[in-house]
C-alpha cells in the first residue's frame, strides 16, 4: 500500500491564497484560523498506508499557543522563537489523526481474518432403514 496526497493545483493555490489574505487583512491577529484552515485541508488530503489523515485542532486553540510563544518570544528578547515553531508543529501533531471511519472505506486495507481452526463437524449419521411391518 503507498501513501499519496490528492489535493489539486487549484484547490491548493486557492487555500494558499486565503491563508495570505486572512492573516494579512488581519493583521496578523488570525493567523491562527488561517494556519488551522491550510493544515485541515493538507492532512484530509493525505493518505498514507492507505488511511486518510485528519485534523480536528481549531484555530481558537492555536490562538490560546500563539499569544503564550508570542508573549515569551516577547519576554525573552527573541530568545524563545527559536522553540515557537517546533511547539507549534507539536500542537499541529497532536491534532493530526488517522480517520479510519466508515466514510474513508475505500481507503482502508482489507483486515486480515485469523483463520478458525476448530475440529471438522462429524458427519450427520445414515438415516435409519425403513422398518418392514411383519406379518
Amino acid at each position: 500500500m503507498q501513501s499519496r496526497w490528492d489535493g489539486t493545483v487549484l484547490e491548493n493555490f486557492g487555500i494558499n491564497v486565503a491563508v495570505y489574505l486572512i492573516s494579512v487583512f488581519s493583521f496578523g491577529i488570525a493567523a491562527p484560523w488561517a494556519i488551522v484552515m491550510k493544515q485541515r485541508y493538507v492532512t484530509q488530503h493525505t493518505i498514507v498506508e492507505g488511511y486518510r489523515l485528519d485534523f480536528n485542532g481549531t484555530g481558537g486553540e492555536l490562538f490560546g499557543l500563539w499569544i503564550k510563544v508570542f508573549l515569551l518570544t516577547f519576554i525573552t528578547l527573541g530568545i524563545y522563537a527559536l522553540w515557537a515553531e517546533v511547539e507549534i508543529q507539536r500542537w499541529i501533531a497532536s491534532h493530526t489523526f488517522f480517520n479510519r471511519g466508515a466514510a474513508q472505506a475505500q481507503y482502508a486495507q482489507p483486515q486480515y481474518q485469523q483463520p478458525q481452526y476448530a475440529a471438522p463437524a462429524a458427519p450427520p449419521a445414515p438415516p435409519a432403514p425403513p422398518q418392514v411391518p411383519q406379518a
